[in-house]
């Protein structure tokens, strides 16, 4: 049918009243099979629907690795972002398709990017408890200091869930202890007994406070 329509001259990157082309709606729809031969037929895959998603992040979200692959391989850009702030790799992430995202980070994806939040992807894995995810962003050079536009740090956070693991591992990888959010609270504060008292962390963490 596509083939047809590409014999025939159709206009294959016309939008729909949601700005969604047929590439765009076949991935939605889950018609894979159509979008590989619009991508064979060379249409646009940098266009936009009505919430900036672009084919890229739809496959992403969608967690089809293949197409996100094929995707990279024709140039699609991976920082472009839609209306919530969001790339495709924070996309995948999101969505838990972690293929996607190692894919992704070890195609150069900027690991250091944030959502619309201010968050990084070492602030998501922490929220989600884990250590795995974690050690692997780190590993791979995420920044352990940076701060969402609260002023919180992964360590903060860390802290504030209450997930010892992840602190120590933090502080070992050289998060700052000393860093405060906006309301002008440490890592810290969020394990005293002023905050909800976590025994163990407050223990790690305070010696350390006190250090400098």
């Amino acid at each position: 049918m596509v083939n047809d329509l590409v014999e025939r001259g159709a206009r294959l990157n016309e939008r729909d009243c949601c700005s969604n082309t047929p590439l765009l709606l076949a991935l939605k729809e889950g018609y894979y099979d159509i979008a590989w031969k619009l991508l064979d037929a060379k249409v646009d895959i940098h266009v936009k629907d009505a919430v900036n998603d672009t084919a890229l992040i739809i496959s992403a979200r969608k967690g089809r690795l293949e197409l996100v692959s094929k995707l990279l391989e024709l140039g699609a850009r991976m920082t472009d972002r839609n209306k919530e702030g969001d790339t495709p790799l924070f996309t995948a992430y999101t969505q838990g398709n972690m293929e996607v995202v190692y894919f992704m980070i070890e195609n150069k994806a900027d690991i250091n990017e944030k959502n619309g939040k201010g968050e990084s992807l070492l602030m998501h894995a922490i929220k989600d408890n884990n250590l795995l995810v974690c050690n692997y962003l780190v590993e791979k050079g995420i920044n352990v200091n940076s701060k969402d536009h609260e002023g919180n740090t992964a360590l903060i956070l860390a802290s504030q869930k209450g997930n010892y693991s992840i602190v120590k591992y933090l502080v070992e990888k050289g998060a700052n202890v000393h860093e405060k959010n906006r309301q002008f609270k440490n890592a810290l504060y969020y394990s005293s007994p002023e905050y909800h008292f976590k025994k163990d962390i407050y223990n790690l963490l305070e010696p350390l406070q006190n250090k400098a």
